[in-house]
């Protein structure tokens, strides 16, 4: 496989020519992803879905491991564990499909109970948490309730940004072994990308409770903002779905309103507490591999739009070379059964926002997760935007989240769509415009290469034209590769379906 690095807003391979990468994310929250495929039976199962992902026009897979089962006890690292990764990343390769590992985590920590093992937690072994007496509560209607009230949470993510001791060491030096011991491992396997992490990372609270300042402020602008009928509020509450027309009359221009007064504290924590985590980290990565690119997030209350304010990532004093920008964003209704109303101005002014910032960090984005809907067309049209936005910024980005089920639902006819693989120079555009199946992508082409420009096309086109030679490459019966041999200049190829 191409060894991929960065240069500026790019990702290339090791022939200069510019990446795009599109995936889904796959792994496993409280155990080990490959202890459900214990047996020939279903690892073929598991190679049969890699393969599938493959034809179908994946090329990375975000692959989220957790602390928890990989270090059960300080300096304690589970062997079948780490051997689970390697097979997997082995099937990867065998496929042609990139992975970058996700360190995940969810309210921190795991404290689930059998009762109903879904909804709750992910992260940090039980060692790791420093709750100051405070205990995991149980959530009465989303997972995530604990990042809004919970004592506990909010505790256990102040030690680790504090570097709280165990057993005679910060916890962050005991993540940061954790990442060198993975970096060491993998760090030259030709399959991996990059290493994302941390999943978004909770802020610290500062002694506010941020949940609460946002809450504080909705109930203020509600009252105050004319744009916001009142009468239509009180009779949304009627309604027997009351949440979409509810908040369909609150735009991003009022949700950033909304969580302004809330900037200034991110702000403090992308600065003060993440950057040096985020480059503690990266430095203990670089001890063992220069392979693999770094992926920064933004923090949880940042995927509603408040502003990003971390810098780029630095070693000794030095930028890091290879590092990316990898958002996530949902619209507020994201975990309720009515995300098949996810406004498209609210989530598209949020990744609008990344942009910028994508712009002052002159990095590469690949978004980490988007989407959250489910199976039903309903949503479709919103992830149909958020794919030709995302392709109107050039970005990679991974789907949230595999289920072996897509291969035969109709978002597979969403997501598996044409799109640039390699292309030969610096990309100026793309677009796939799906009513009228024509995809268009012109770029700029510095010099001649001996791999040529490659486009997956989700059927094989009717029409192609373009200034250069070109062949079709079948991955199946209906998926293919465009694969386009063309001299220096400026080119623009249309493919018809």
């Amino acid at each position: 496989m191409d060894k991929i690095s960065v240069s500026s807003k790019q990702f290339i391979d090791e022939y200069g020519r510019e990446r795009i990468f599109c995936g889904v994310n796959m792994g496993g929250k409280i155990t080990p992803f490959m202890n459900t495929y214990t047996n020939a039976e279903s690892k073929h199962i598991l190679k049969n879905h890699i393969k599938l992902l493959h034809t179908h026009g994946f090329n990375v897979i975000r692959f989220f491991v957790n602390w928890s089962y990989l270090e059960p006890m300080p300096k304690q690292y589970d062997e079948n564990v780490l051997n689970g990764i390697k097979e997997f990343l082995d099937i990867c390769k065998e496929n042609g499909i990139y992975v970058y590992l996700d360190m995940h985590q969810d309210l921190y920590s795991s404290f689930r109970k059998e009762i109903n093992p879904t909804l709750h937690g992910n992260g940090a072994p039980k060692w790791a948490c420093i709750t100051n007496g405070k205990k995991f509560k149980q959530p009465k209607r989303i997972w995530a309730e604990g990042y809004f009230t919970g004592k506990a949470v909010h505790n256990a993510f102040n030690n680790f940004w504090n570097n709280a001791e165990v057993e005679g060491q910060g916890l962050q030096e005991h993540f940061c072994d954790l990442w060198r011991m993975l970096a060491k491992r993998f760090g030259t396997h030709p399959a991996i990308l990059g290493f994302d992490i941390f999943n978004e990372p909770f802020p610290y609270t500062y002694d506010k409770n941020i949940f609460f300042i946002i809450v504080k402020s909705a109930i203020k602008i509600t009252l105050k903002n004319r744009n916001i009928s009142k009468r239509r509020l009180i009779s949304s509450l009627l309604k027997k779905e009351p949440l979409p027309t509810l908040l369909s009359q609150y735009s991003s221009k009022i949700l950033y309103e909304i969580t302004s007064p809330a900037n200034k504290y991110i702000e403090k924590f992308d600065k003060e507490k993440y950057s040096p985590f985020i480059n503690k980290v990266t430095a203990a990565i670089r001890e063992v591999t220069d392979n693999g690119i770094i992926f920064m997030e933004n923090c949880y209350y940042s995927n509603m739009g408040i502003p990003f304010s971390a810098p780029p990532i630095t070693v000794n004093y030095n930028r890091e070379k290879n590092q990316a920008f990898s958002p996530h964003a949902y619209d507020l209704l994201v975990d309720t059964p009515f995300y098949k109303y996810a406004d498209n101005e609210r989530v598209g002014a949020t990744f609008k926002r990344r942009k910028c910032e994508q712009e002052k960090l002159n990095i590469p984005v690949l978004v980490g997760e988007w989407g959250g809907g489910t199976m039903i067309p309903d949503w479709f049209d919103h992830a149909n935007y958020l794919l030709n936005l995302f392709d109107s910024f050039k970005w990679s980005h991974t789907y949230w989240c595999f289920n072996p089920v897509i291969f035969n639902s109709p978002l597979m006819n969403i997501l598996c769509r044409v799109h640039p693989i390699a292309v030969c120079g610096k990309i100026e555009s793309y677009h796939f415009d799906k009513e009228n199946q024509r995809f268009i992508l012109s770029f700029n082409q510095d010099k001649d290469y001996n791999v040529p420009t490659e486009i997956f096309c989700h059927t094989k086109p009717k029409k192609v034209k373009a200034g250069g030679a070109y062949a079709i490459k079948m991955l199946d019966d209906i998926h293919c590769i465009l694969l386009l041999t063309a001299k220096q200049g400026h080119h623009t190829i249309t493919i018809e379906f």
